[in-house]
């Protein structure tokens, strides 16, 4: 997870399925490193995610005041322009390029 080329550690990833007959309630979840690698959860600790099209928010906040630091499009699924396909076989995303406005 990159914002403005820089990495964006502790902030939260989480995959929106797109495909609502499987796991429509079922979200993917990760928190992001230091150098903004993340590796998805969903029903175990580091399981990764189901096979399917994902819309993908990210949120972070400033550790003192709260305030989310990243623009707010990116915490909501229909404005965040992130989308991922998860295959069957291993995954590994791409960094997600954010941009400060």
């Amino acid at each position: 997870m990159l914002l403005d080329n820089r990495p964006v550690g502790n902030a939260l990833v989480v995959m929106h399925p797109l495909d609502r007959a499987e796991g429509a309630s079922v979200l993917s979840y990760a928190r992001t490193d230091n150098e903004g690698r993340f590796t998805v959860s969903t029903y175990e600790p580091f399981d990764g995610a189901p096979a399917g099209k994902y819309a993908v928010t990210v949120l972070k906040e400033d550790d003192q005041e709260g305030k989310h630091v990243l623009p707010p499009a990116y915490a909501n699924p229909g404005t965040s322009g992130l989308g991922v396909t998860v295959t069957e076989a291993p995954n590994e995303l791409r960094p997600f390029q954010l941009r400060s406005e």
